[in-house]
């Protein structure tokens, strides 16, 4: 029977249908529970706070009873180096400390489906250290060295989310593109690899509250000729708060 959480989830989930796609979209959405799915939360957005998650969570699970959850805590050190000005070591103290709360958050709305699912929480550099992980991101990062097309998506990709964000003015925004879009080109590639890592694993859905990267759609279409890993199954769930 569902519990309060579900009924709520039910009114203020909705997919995002211009980011809603892949082999396996319509099976999921309208049932799924034989799919294995994953969830990315963001450190720094809306979406990891407790009120959304206990909205999303629950309902990512009346879909799928095979889940992992990973917290981009520390995807997100190359942002404040690039943005804040700070050591690495800084960002990532802070980081541990933002994305350790997320996991608690997230284990408490876990808690009663422990029994029926099979799920897992996870951080970022945790994931980050598996020799699975490490052959992906060896993988792309020499795929980026050595095609120009896929250098100059990941690039763009770069720019786009600068431009996009909010907590920043335009001359800050500016600079960084400047002096610092290798960093964040660094950004890109983990993340990707963190996509095309998951799914080699069996996490064939990937829900996102918010925009897909046009990048992993891309590689799911093949567009990139001699590409390292198999990605094209992949199906991206888009998801925003109504």
């Amino acid at each position: 029977m569902p519990n309060n959480s579900e009924k709520a989830a039910k009114q203020t989930i909705s997919v995002i249908s211009d980011h809603t796609y892949g082999p396996d979209a319509h099976s999921f959405l309208n049932s799924g529970s034989n799919l294995s799915a994953f969830i990315g939360i963001c450190a720094y957005r809306p979406m990891s706070n407790r009120s959304f998650l206990a909205d999303l969570i629950p309902w990512v699970l009346k879909r799928s009873n095979h889940v992992k959850i990973i917290i981009g805590d520390y995807l997100e050190r190359h942002n404040l180096v690039a943005f804040e000005g700070i050591t690495e070591e800084e960002a990532i103290s802070h980081l541990d400390k933002k994305g350790q709360k997320i996991i608690r958050t997230v284990s408490r709305i876990l808690q009663p489906y422990k029994d029926t699912h099979r799920l897992s929480v996870v951080d970022f550099r945790t994931e980050m250290s598996l020799r699975g992980f490490k052959k992906v991101f060896d993988g792309v990062s020499s795929y980026y060295t050595s095609d120009q097309l896929f250098a100059s998506d990941i690039r763009r990709e770069v720019d786009r989310f600068v431009a996009d964000s909010r907590r920043y003015d335009h001359d800050v925004k500016q600079a960084v593109l400047s002096e610092q879009a290798e960093m964040l080109d660094k950004y890109v590639l983990e993340e990707v690899a963190m996509y095309v890592h998951l799914y080699l694993q069996g996490y064939t859905v990937e829900v996102y509250p918010g925009q897909d990267l046009p990048i992993l759609r891309k590689i799911a279409q093949c567009t990139y000729k001699g590409f390292p890993f198999r990605y094209s199954k992949r199906t991206h769930i888009g998801v925003k708060r109504q």
